[in-house]
């Protein structure tokens, strides 16, 4: 199997991993789960394995307080494990983990300071015009 194709299918199962950490939560998003799935793509299922166990040891014990987000271990382990298995050395992965979590922490503050904005000025259009299909359509899907 070709680099695109395989690169194609983790963007696929990256998307429907995402889709499970925030609307249907049956934790396939977890590093422990998601490692062996990238390996398995990659044709590596024992490094993808290595690799998850590994991520899933160092955000275990992660918890959201408050407002502030921890690191991505989801979008950590995805690329982790990509290049892990590229590479075909688990310290790739190791080195890559905490630096790409962080990347993708960022990227969520960006993605809710975006969509939140974004939303409330659409919210508050919709109260001033009365619409009540605008304010739920706002309040219940933020797009």
């Amino acid at each position: 199997m070709s680099l695109l194709v395989k690169a194609v299918l983790v963007a696929l199962v990256t998307w429907l991993t995402f889709f499970d950490k925030y609307c249907t939560q049956f934790f396939t998003y977890r590093p422990i789960v998601i490692g062996p799935i990238i390996g398995l793509i990659m044709g590596d299922l024992k490094m993808g394995l290595m690799v998850g166990c590994t991520i899933e040891l160092m955000f275990l014990g992660q918890v959201f307080v408050g407002t502030a987000l921890p690191p991505e271990e989801t979008f950590s382990t995805i690329i982790a494990t990509a290049f892990a298995c590229i590479s075909g050395s688990t310290e790739v992965a190791l080195a890559t983990a905490l630096p790409l979590a962080i990347l993708g922490q960022m990227g969520m503050y960006f993605r809710n300071m975006v969509l939140c904005v974004w939303t409330q000025h659409r919210l508050e259009a919709a109260v001033e015009r009365g619409s009540r299909t605008g304010i739920t359509m706002n309040c219940l899907i933020p797009f």
